[in-house]
């Protein structure tokens, strides 16, 4: 059994622990969901030819776009909340607070029909020091990339 036991964890890889709980507190894994998320936006955007937002939250973030009336509304599958993690945003090299909700009129970050996006970064580390932080940045053009620091 132990043997059995031990084949599981280094399958799973011997580092990470099982817990989803834990590997939702590690800033790579959510530096890498963070990627993805602005990249369907990003795709959003130069599908529909209308611009999406992104708006920074304490704890996450909430990809918006408008509706029929013109509205921003919150894309809930591109939108996040990371309670064990601390995120600090700079919007066009300037700090950020961002709110602890959601619930703006207007985006703080758009990404254009174009590709083309507001300059940003993004620190994500963890609250209770577990894993590298990681920075995200995106210079408006460039594809936005996340490596650890």
């Amino acid at each position: 059994m132990s043997v059995l036991t031990l084949g599981v964890v280094l399958g799973f890889g011997g580092s990470q622990s099982l817990s989803p709980n834990a590997r939702a507190n590690d800033p790579a894994r959510q530096a890498k969901m963070f990627e993805q998320a602005f990249e369907q936006a990003s795709d959003l955007a130069l599908f529909t030819r209308q611009p999406v937002g992104l708006q920074p939250l304490r704890q996450g973030w909430q990809v918006m776009r408008r509706d029929a009336t013109g509205d921003w509304v919150a894309e809930p599958h591109l939108s996040a909340r990371l309670e064990a993690l601390v995120l600090d945003w700079q919007i066009n090299a300037r700090p950020v607070v961002a709110p602890e909700h959601a619930g703006v009129a207007r985006p703080t970050i758009m990404i254009l029909g174009d590709g083309r996006s507001t300059p940003f970064m993004l620190w994500i580390r963890s609250a209770q020091s577990r894993g590298s932080p990681h920075l995200c940045t995106n210079t408006g053009g460039q594809p936005m990339r996340c490596n650890p620091v």
